[in-house]
């Protein structure tokens, strides 16, 4: 600083220059938000305008400026390069215990992410009414921000759900949950641009779930599933990726996301089937789907079409066996007419959200009419 009685013009410029730096550092922490790097370039670009105007008619105004300017830069230089990093390492490598899920914490985390977001887990509580609008609007922000998102749902027709909600006492809740999550997923990715899309991968695991799992670039928040209730309403430990249990279950998400049983958000709602009739190939068509019982069921207006015009006797189909549920029924299969009142209607409209739909089954000889 140049020297001089602070109750001069040149110690008013030092009083603005101090206010001025303590105003860059407080932006500069809060440009490292994806939202406030914006308002951070508003805000120091006023101040220094301000400071500037204030100081235009102060003594030796070219030298205090000048000498005022580079111990702010160096300030902030030392700052970011030196003490920024060494405060991110601890706190990076701080543990917590918390003793219930913070939601609007967690949705922060999504929103605060650079690199990566990762899900693992049965149902997303965060997909709940009271949650979603925030959650979705914190994907979007981050997928648009070139954050990699990667969620991995337990499947709700796997027996593993059906163990889970057994132990949670609510078979058809925590089933339909899973459902409505998936549905407002495939929704979410279908308004998705581009871009977006290619960084927003959602997967269906059937492996027992070993731990609810929420990664934010270098740090997780990590619980287990209790056998009498939601996972949500149990302790929550938030750690870094780089200790044994975060990598421990983070191994376990890789394993899941990469097994023959895991299949996609897209495989889930659409089914390839290629119809046959009398050995002939007649079209390739996606089709919708659920499983029930083990048996699978299929509905799409080209297959009624066909099934119309050759009859079932007549029509084959050809299942693509990526998805596990499917693979019991490898090569030509015949089809039969599912009754409206049956059941199966009930798991498409829990699936697909209602509507009016004929629905076909999938056996090995096609002579019947299911009930």
């Amino acid at each position: 600083m140049v020297e001089g009685d602070d109750s001069g013009s040149s110690g008013l410029l030092r009083r603005a220059w101090a206010a001025t730096t303590a105003r860059i550092r407080y932006v500069v922490r809060l440009a490292k938000r994806r939202k406030g790097s914006i308002l951070a370039v508003v805000v120091l670009s006023i101040l220094g305008a301000i400071a500037l105007y204030w100081a235009r008619d102060t003594d030796q105004y070219e030298g205090n400026l000048l000498l005022n300017l580079g111990a702010s830069f160096i300030g902030a230089v030392v700052t970011y390069a030196l003490i920024n990093p060494l405060m991110s390492r601890v706190e990076s490598r701080e543990e917590k215990i918390l003793d219930h899920f913070d939601h609007a914490n967690v949705i922060q985390h999504i929103n605060d992410s650079k690199n990566i977001f990762r899900i693992f887990e049965t149902g997303v509580v965060l997909l709940n009414d009271q949650y979603r609008y925030g959650f979705l609007t914190a994907c979007r922000a981050a997928l648009n921000g070139g954050v990699r998102m990667e969620v991995l749902l337990l499947d709700p027709d796997c027996r593993a759900a059906a163990q889970r909600a057994e132990e949670l006492g609510s078979t058809q809740n925590l089933r339909s949950l899973i459902s409505e999550n998936l549905r407002y997923l495939h929704e979410f990715h279908a308004d998705l641009n581009q871009s977006a899309q290619l960084r927003f991968e959602v997967r269906v695991y059937s492996t027992s779930p070993l731990a609810a799992y929420y990664r934010w670039d270098r740090r997780a928040l990590i619980s287990f599933f209790p056998t009498d209730r939601s996972s949500v309403d149990t302790t929550q430990y938030e750690t870094s990726v780089d200790s044994n249990f975060a990598q421990f279950v983070e191994q376990r998400f890789r394993e899941s996301w990469q097994a023959p049983s895991t299949y996609t958000l897209q495989q889930y709602f659409a089914l390839e089937v290629k119809i046959m009739q009398d050995g002939e190939e007649l079209q390739l068509l996606s089709a919708d789907w659920v499983v029930l019982e083990d048996r699978i069921y299929l509905s799409h207006s080209k297959l009624t079409e066909h099934a119309m015009a050759s009859g079932l006797d007549r029509l084959q189909v050809h299942l693509d066996d990526v998805v596990p549920h499917v693979r019991l029924f490898a090569g030509a299969c015949g089809l039969a007419l599912c009754d409206a009142e049956s059941p199966v209607q009930r798991a498409f409209d829990r699936k697909y959200s209602r509507g009016q739909r004929t629905i076909l089954a999938v056996c090995s000889c096609s002579s019947a009419v299911e009930t």
